[in-house]
């Protein structure tokens, strides 16, 4: 079964039947709706009927309050001579036929008078009608009900209050419509062959029914399957059985919706006779589809084989020539159907694969080339290469590895790469392997630390490696790049030991500068005294040359004291500065120009900044950072009062604040130069000095962790920037003062 359900041409067969199917189901879901037509329409005929009985019987009803309400102030009725009130009510019920009789009611039901001789004393107590007359002071409708006249005419009750002269209920008035007038207004419907229309009250009793009314007029319909659902439902469709035990379509609805009698009528009609043109056309139909669906698969079963069976079988074998090897294999189809569009692209892609397998062949070629160069990479690098799988395994090493290690050509392939460690480190060393692998990203093995590596012998080298993880088919691998570096930490140690060397020869140096020029100050304030005392007592007592003997020696004595003290302070910026602390440079900037207020006055300098940061310093040394680079500042002026603007921004973790002039300013060629001690750009007979103070501040920012650097254009001005750190948020700010 499964073979026959593989072949190509039932499965064409099938997919035209499963093609008809929609048209089948077109043809039941019109015969479907044709149907709910059918049922919509019935419906809208009760309704029709249900709204002309209702009006035939509101016109009845209406005339019945009319009379009533007459009856009830008529003298007769209301007086006492009952014989006078009989007569008058029999002749009453010889004008109207219509009803079935005429009655006068006392309060307690007591029919007392009437159009017709009673057989026995009536009491209307029950009635719906005098119930409601009682209840209510007004004209009222009563339940439908069968009379006891011996024919079985349906009645509908009425009552009509009777007043006395104090506007008192003194009785009821009663009549009783008779509903003859439904079955002659049912009788004189034109309904369909085998067709029933009833109307019921609320109790289920038949009121009218046509045809055959004589047979069900009277009896109870409650038990049976439509009686149920019309009286539950009371407006719809349904298809059931009917009274007479035949299949019908039902439609139902109420008589009267303002009506307390609770009356409906419901049309039955025959399901053959409703949906015969309905099946005839379902019949019809399902016979065009099916011999439409046979020739169609007649056609598909005969010329669809030849037509598609040929050409799949033709791509078939071209396939199966393909899967054995022979990519020149074609199909050879050309037209433009599908299967030949198939066809084609089959044949280009016989074409891609031949094209590809001859790409492949040339890609293994270079790979075999490309694994050559490697490999012949890998040999003449100068550091060693040693790879690893996941299992610590070396699966290659290249010649400067194996010289690196002691080891012959190939000895160290398939060995465990703990063979190369010390043993202190093997044990842990597998964990570290993984933790890597995990990681997947290259960095250097033990950085900062003293690596070395066990040679065959079981000497140590030191090492430095690089680890990278290469993701390969065969799993993860590292590559480590090992370079011996013997060379390098004897050349390291030296360098060590130099380092010291200076920094204790710069210590000494520092020292001996301080306590060098401390020691000059005693002699040099004793010759600067007495150059000074000879100046005083001498001058002009003697010949010009004397005199300018002299002052060249009294200035002598103060450049002398100048530079000794500026030495003095280049050495205390190493040896006696404080310990950073968070300062405002705001705090430290009016220190500074407290302290030349004087040469401000005098050079009538004006100076200015920004909002100023706070940063980590020597707040004594920035104080001394300042005065230097604004006493610059007002020595090197022009023509023009000196100008100095303070800024700050930051970058990073560090704040750049610039000192600005408006001086003379420096040629940038000398930009480095001034920095250095004892450097001047300009005679002293030109500008004062001793070529230090840059010195100063240079030392005193690179202290600070700093940089100072000067950007100038002569004849411009000369900006001076250095930068400081930022002082920690919520660090304890120090002032100037406090330093001081």
């Amino acid at each position: 079964m499964r073979r026959f359900f593989s072949s190509l041409r039932v499965r064409l067969v099938l997919l035209v039947a499963i093609a008809m199917l929609p048209a089948f189901g077109l043809a039941f879901w019109t015969s479907f709706d044709q149907r709910r037509d059918a049922r919509e329409n019935v419906k809208a005929d009760v309704t029709q009927l249900t709204q002309s009985v209702s009006a035939q019987e509101e016109q009845v009803v209406q005339a019945a309050r009319d009379l009533l309400s007459r009856l009830s102030v008529a003298p007769q009725v209301t007086g006492s001579d009952l014989a006078a009130c009989r007569e008058y009510l029999r002749g009453v019920f010889a004008i109207e036929p219509r009803f079935s009789g005429f009655g006068v009611a006392d309060t307690n039901g007591e029919m007392y008078c009437t159009s017709v001789e009673p057989v026995t004393q009536l009491n209307v107590a029950d009635r719906a009608y005098f119930q409601r007359v009682m209840a209510t002071g007004e004209f009222s409708l009563g339940d439908y009900i069968i009379a006891r006249d011996g024919e079985g005419t349906p009645v509908l009750g009425l009552g009509y209050p009777i007043f006395n002269e104090q506007r008192q209920l003194a009785g009821v008035v009663a009549s009783g419509v008779t509903l003859d007038w439904l079955n002659v207004l049912s009788s004189s419907i034109n309904l369909p062959e085998n067709a029933a229309l009833v109307v019921i009250d609320r109790n289920g009793v038949v009121l009218a029914r046509q045809p055959n009314p004589e047979n069900w007029v009277g009896k109870t319909v409650q038990d049976t399957e439509i009686g149920r659902t019309v009286l539950s439902v009371g407006q719809g469709t349904a298809e059931m059985t009917g009274l007479d035990g035949n299949k019908r379509l039902f439609a139902f609805a109420p008589l009267l919706d303002a009506s307390p009698n609770d009356a409906y009528v419901f049309v039955g009609l025959s399901t053959d006779n409703a949906y015969a043109g309905i099946n005839e056309t379902l019949q019809r139909n399902l016979i065009l589809l099916g011999g439409v669906t046979a020739l169609a698969l007649l056609v598909a079963w005969f010329i669809g084989g030849g037509l598609v069976v040929r050409k799949v079988q033709v791509v078939l074998d071209a396939a199966r020539r393909v899967m054995g090897g022979d990519l020149q294999a074609r199909t050879g189809l050309h037209g433009a159907g599908e299967l030949d569009r198939l066809g084609r692209g089959f044949d280009e892609m016989a074409a891609s694969l031949e094209e590809r397998q001859n790409e492949q062949a040339s890609a293994e070629e270079h790979l075999r080339q490309s694994e050559q160069r490697f490999r012949t990479f890998v040999e003449a690098a100068p550091d060693g290469i040693v790879m690893v799988d996941s299992t610590g395994t070396i699966i290659l090493a290249n010649e400067a590895a194996e010289a690196i290690f002691g080891f012959g050509p190939g000895e160290l392939v398939s060995a465990s790469i703990d063979r190369l460690l010390p043993a202190p480190l093997q044990p842990g060393h597998e964990r570290l392997r993984k933790s890597f692998l995990a990681e997947g990203h290259a960095r250097s093995m033990a950085a900062g630390k003293d690596l070395r590596g066990r040679r065959k012998d079981g000497t140590e080298v030191p090492v430095a490696i690089s680890l990278t993880p290469l993701d390969t088919p065969q799993g993860k691998l590292v590559a480590a790049t090992v370079t011996d570096i013997t060379e390098r930490k004897k050349a390291q140690d030296e360098l060590f030991a130099r380092s010291e060397q200076l920094a204790r020869s710069n210590a000494e140096l520092e020292q001996f500068a301080y306590v060098a020029s401390h020691d000059l100050q005693e002699p040099l304030r004793m010759v600067a005294s007495y150059t000074q005392l000879l100046a005083r007592r001498y001058e002009g007592r003697l010949d010009n040359d004397a005199d300018e003997f002299i002052n060249f020696a009294v200035d002598g004595a103060n450049r002398m004291q100048a530079l000794i003290n500026d030495l003095l302070t280049l050495s205390r910026v190493g040896t006696r500065g404080a310990e950073l602390e968070a300062a405002h440079v705001e705090d430290v900037l009016e220190t500074a120009l407290r302290n030349l207020e004087v040469a401000l006055e005098q050079s009538a300098a004006i100076v200015t900044h920004d909002a100023l940061p706070e940063v980590l310093a020597d707040t004594g040394q920035l104080v001394q950072l300042f005065q230097n680079l604004i006493g610059n500042a007002m020595k090197f002026h022009g023509e023009e009062p000196p100008r100095v603007h303070i800024s700050a921004r930051q970058d990073g973790d560090e704040w750049v604040i610039s000192v600005r002039d408006n001086g003379i300013g420096i040629e940038s060629q000398y930009a480095e130069r001034i920095f250095v001690m004892f450097q001047r750009l300009h005679g002293r007979g030109e500008f004062p000095g001793t070529g230090i103070g840059l010195a100063i501040c240079k030392k005193i920012v690179e202290r600070h962790g700093g940089r100072i650097w000067l950007e100038s254009e002569n004849g411009r001005g000369a900006t001076f920037s250095f930068t400081l750190r930022a002082a920690p948020a919520g660090a304890l700010v120090t002032t100037a003062k406090e330093a001081a």
